[in-house]
């Protein structure tokens, strides 16, 4: 099992690159079955708000956050006070970690996940972790 963060969703929805076929497929991948991931509750919230401030189209962001619902094979992991702590602890080891991404690698380290598949190269210098880009 595998976590996505919001660049799958957000690459899959408004970008037209390599990486957007990509994103594409893993999300084709994960509603024919064929692949089961996780990721925490708060991609949805991310997602939201990065789709509504790059389109400034609110009704579009609202759209495809409610399209994420439909996927079977994910599992949403509600923000816990473990995980909470240890993004706190994530972002002082690592000082460039912003606060969603340390909420991921928390998400993942909790559920003891390896794999993030992500476009942000942030996760790179995570070492519990290991990032699959989407190019």
């Amino acid at each position: 099992m595998d976590y996505i963060d919001s660049s799958v969703f957000v690459y899959a929805s408004i970008y037209e690159r390599k990486k957007s076929h990509t994103a594409r497929n893993i999300l084709k991948e994960i509603g024919d079955g064929k692949r089961t991931v996780i990721t925490s509750i708060l991609t949805l919230s991310e997602l939201l708000w990065v789709l509504w401030r790059l389109t400034k189209d609110k009704e579009f962001a609202l759209q495809q956050v409610k399209s994420v619902f439909s996927l079977t094979n994910i599992t949403f992991v509600p923000l816990s006070v473990e995980i909470s702590s240890q993004s706190i602890l994530l972002m002082k080891v690592y000082a460039k970690l912003r606060q969603y991404d340390a909420i991921h690698a928390a998400t993942c380290i909790h559920k003891r996940i390896i794999t993030i598949i992500s476009d942000d190269a942030n996760f790179d210098g995570i070492t519990e972790l290991k990032r699959v880009s989407l190019g």
